[in-house]
């Protein structure tokens, strides 16, 4: 991990980024995502070689940076938890973290709602048939792209599929351009009128005033 001061022109380590616990040849920092100016969240997974393969998915240990004052400075934890942290999603005092898991796991991937001020998280979806592969967070509302896995590791590419959120319990699935297909989306946009997406099929799509995502 590193940080710059100096518009770009020098980088420097973050010291705290270099002490994980556990063996930091095994060690990725994969997220980063600020809440604002100050509050910042890096996270990232500890795993040793075989310990997501074999008949049953093992804890492996996440790792987490806080900062409360801009990067000035960081306060490392870690905790041993299932699957790996694929996406991670701030927005004022609340975040949004996706974990996805091995082949053996009963669900593809979960999300979980992470109130930042306290820490605390709280499953909000996870489906058998739904690989959840790209997030958007606002105040108050969540979107995601979902997949249909045959195999999690390369699910085959099908319908895009949204669904969003207003409290965080129901989930509704949105209408989808027809023609939008992929395996995995991206999602991104400055509020939730003007979202995003993007596919590994090189589709663009945008949210339209009547909540459908069109081709672009």
């Amino acid at each position: 991990m590193l940080e710059t001061r100096k518009g770009g022109v020098r980088w420097d380590a973050i010291p705290e980024a270099a002490e994980p616990t556990g063996n930091p040849a095994f060690t990725t920092y994969t997220q980063i995502a600020f809440v604002d100016g100050q509050r910042g969240l890096i996270v990232g997974s500890n795993t040793p070689p075989g310990s997501v393969k074999g008949p049953r998915q093992v804890p492996t240990l996440t790792v987490l940076l806080q900062t409360l004052n801009g990067g000035v400075g960081w306060a490392g934890a870690d905790m041993p938890l299932f699957g790996q942290v694929s996406a991670l999603k701030l927005a004022r005092s609340e975040g949004l973290i996706l974990f996805t898991y091995a082949d053996t796991f009963e669900v593809p991937s979960e999300v979980y709602r992470l109130e930042v001020r306290t820490g605390s998280t709280t499953s909000v979806f996870k489906q058998k048939d739904r690989l959840v592969t790209g997030m958007a967070l606002f105040t108050g509302q969540a979107f995601l792209a979902v997949a249909e896995p045959k195999a999690r590791a390369n699910p085959e590419r099908g319908k895009l599929r949204m669904l969003s959120t207003t409290d965080f319990v129901k989930w509704t699935e949105m209408k989808v351009d027809k023609r939008a297909v992929g395996a995995r989306a991206l999602l991104a946009g400055p509020d939730a009128e003007h979202l995003w997406a993007a596919t590994d099929t090189g589709m663009l799509l945008k949210m339209t005033p009547d909540k459908k995502v069109d081709k672009k």
